[in-house]
């Protein structure tokens, strides 16, 4: 139904990006937030991570409540950074820093 994944954006500057998917039919229903919490306890706990970021389609506004539901913060508006389905795409750019994280319980 879906995937969630932590990726080495930058490992050099101790930085990674979360990555999921979720097919349609199963949006709204909390699973991504739900799948996400533990791996980004984990990954903040035994990682060398000082920095998680995250991207969405600004065309996304239900993508970027996840990512807030997560404890990431806004940081701007990354414009034409994906070329997707044909054409450029602006994407939100999302944050949390390994000093402003709280684990989840």
């Amino acid at each position: 139904i879906g995937s969630v994944g932590l990726i080495p954006a930058n490992p050099a500057n101790r930085t990674f990006e979360l990555a999921y998917a979720l097919s349609e039919e199963h949006w709204g229903k909390g699973l991504i937030d739900e799948a996400a919490r533990p791996l980004i306890n984990f990954a903040f706990k035994h990682f060398a991570m000082e920095r998680l970021q995250c991207r969405c389609d600004v065309l996304n506004p239900q993508s970027a409540r996840v990512m807030e539901k997560l404890g990431m913060h806004f940081e701007g508006t990354l414009k034409a950074s994906m070329y997707c389905k044909g054409r450029a795409r602006d994407m939100h750019m999302y944050s949390i820093v390994k000093s402003e994280f709280r684990p989840f319980l």
